[in-house]
């Protein structure tokens, strides 16, 4: 897949970030999300719910319930990582196992970051997206420009 976390780099080639997200959502389809440490709500982007195999709801989902929907094995390293995350206020990335509201056991991968807002609340946010196997075939021209 993208090295998602070679946006950490400054360098952005003289592109802007939006034109590099547009490109990187041609290759693959990107969610967002964004945890509220306080309150422990997670706000999904549409694309997110969609991986979930779920419909777009607006509204929040408890970061308990989230963690949920991840295989058994790989939800204690989820937590790990959350908790790691907001005890040392940083960042992290992951790929694990999603169990989609159908059932279908699907390869996800996230890259988050930590941030103080400017009335001093915590939040985790990231990107997150499903991990196919690598395109085969032969090579296309997109019919969208970015």
């Amino acid at each position: 897949g993208p090295d998602l976390e070679s946006f950490a780099d400054n360098d952005t080639l003289g592109l802007t970030a939006s034109e590099w997200m547009n490109i990187l959502n041609g290759y693959t389809k990107v969610g967002y999300w964004v945890v509220d440490i306080a309150t422990g709500m997670v706000r999904w982007s549409p694309r997110t719910y969609e991986i979930h195999g779920l419909p777009y709801d607006e509204g929040h989902v408890p970061m308990t319930e989230a963690i949920k929907k991840y295989h058994p094995e790989d939800m204690p390293i989820l937590m790990s990582l959350l908790e790691q995350a907001i005890e040392s206020k940083c960042g992290f990335s992951f790929q694990l196992r999603l169990i989609d509201a159908a059932g279908a056991v699907k390869d996800v991968a996230s890259v988050a970051a930590f941030k103080t807002d400017d009335q001093g609340e915590e939040k985790l946010y990231g990107i997150f997206h499903e991990v196919t196997p690598a395109h085969k075939g032969v090579p296309t021209l997109h019919s969208v420009a970015y």
